[in-house]
């Protein structure tokens, strides 16, 4: 049986390159084939490049282009690995604790005000989120 467990550990953004870095249980990472796939199962991209080294992988899309030519909708996606079984990634636990974030007092009472873990998670991880303006600005998060 093909059984991974594939972990993210970052996410950056550099212009309109989103790039996902994570590793997997196993000793390496056989196929290279990582998507985006939204949670309704209706749009999947797969990246523009994914780099592997041994049990780690960088995967690079252009959000640009990876819609035959438009932007990548907005939405919530899981990234999935594909190969005989599809695997889909977990967030690395470093990503959720609350103290790797710059929160000043009013961010970390709302956090700690959140009823669910789901929606602290999520309010970690809108950190993440990138609004794209006209104009030649970028902006990169990296942990």
């Amino acid at each position: 049986m093909d059984n991974y467990k594939l972990t993210i550990d970052n996410i950056y953004w550099e212009r309109i390159q989103l790039f996902i870095e994570g590793h997997t249980d196993c000793n390496r990472i056989e196929r290279k084939k990582l998507v985006l796939r939204n949670l309704t199962e209706t749009k999947e991209v797969e990246a523009n490049e994914v780099k592997v080294e041994g049990n780690r992988f960088k995967a690079r899309f252009n959000i640009a282009i990876l819609d035959n030519g438009n932007y990548l909708p907005s939405g919530q996606y899981l990234l999935i690995l594909k190969k005989e079984f599809e695997h889909i990634a977990h967030i690395n636990e470093v990503l959720l604790n609350p103290s790797h974030y710059d929160l000043d007092d009013e961010q970390y009472e709302h956090y700690h005000s959140l009823e669910t873990t789901n929606d602290k998670n999520n309010f970690l991880l809108k950190e993440f989120e990138y609004q794209f303006k006209k104009g030649r600005e970028f902006k990169k998060n990296k942990l």
